[in-house]
């Protein structure tokens, strides 16, 4: 599965930058009481952490973004 390895992927990522552990405070909301999660624009590439670490991340991109290599 793709969201599996991207997953690992981005651990890893953030394993090499540093990021050894994330500390969460509370209980995850049910998908009834917050279905969408919108994070955008981001200031750097570490605002997405809490996102992965919580369950992986579905990418939303503009059309143009299919057109850069590697990413699209």
């Amino acid at each position: 599965d793709m969201r599996v390895l991207v997953c690992w992927v981005m651990r890893a990522l953030f394993i090499c930058g540093g990021f050894h552990h994330l500390k969460v405070k509370g209980q995850q909301a049910t998908t009834k009481d917050a279905p969408v999660l919108a994070l955008a624009p981001h200031s750097s590439f570490f605002d997405a952490l809490p996102v992965v670490y919580l369950g992986g991340p579905s990418i939303v991109a503009k059309a143009e973004t299919g057109r850069i290599p590697f990413f699209g």
